[in-house]
């Protein structure tokens, strides 16, 4: 997903899309979201890593409760900062989470309630998403700021789901 919305972004930049506002967005706040836009691909350190101590509410019907006191990854957090793919913002702000994988409903994923996990979670990411076309059918592109997270098992290091929004 993240791929996704820098190659639009330079697609737009190559072929001349304008860029619109949303709704209610300022001018600054596009001129915010292009500048972040720009930074994408430079370096960002990683997180500091963090054993969640209380329940973590991730977007979607998903969750992170802390892990049983006496657990050690398997996988270090250095391991899975080093997986995530696609250039990173150093506008946003990541975190590196260590928890017990929580699902909020009978998802598919039912069987990796529970599961030990590493969590890289991004937010305040700028992208261009297709907005709403006017009754002339022109295509209209926003720049807005979205979030995701990725999360790994933490015994193994295995990426288990990617969320974007």
């Amino acid at each position: 997903m993240r791929a996704f919305l820098w190659v639009s972004a330079i697609v737009l930049a190559v072929i001349g899309i304008g860029v619109g506002v949303e709704a209610g967005t300022s001018p600054s706040s596009l001129s915010s979201c292009l500048a972040d836009m720009r930074t994408r691909g430079e370096p960002v350190a990683m997180p500091i890593p963090t054993r969640v101590t209380k329940r973590v509410q991730l977007p979607g019907n998903y969750a992170l409760a802390p892990p049983p006191a006496s657990y050690r990854p398997g996988s270090s957090p250095r391991t899975i900062w080093k997986q995530e793919e696609g250039p990173k913002e150093p506008t946003a702000s990541y975190q590196l989470l260590l928890g017990r994988f929580v699902l909020s409903s009978n998802l598919p994923l039912a069987s990796l309630n529970g599961t030990l996990v590493w969590v890289v979670r991004g937010e305040h990411l700028a992208g261009v998403f297709t907005g709403p076309l006017p009754h002339g059918m022109h295509l209209r592109m926003v720049c807005g700021f979205g979030e995701y997270f990725d999360v790994y098992n933490a015994t193994t290091g295995r990426a288990i789901l990617g969320y974007g929004s």
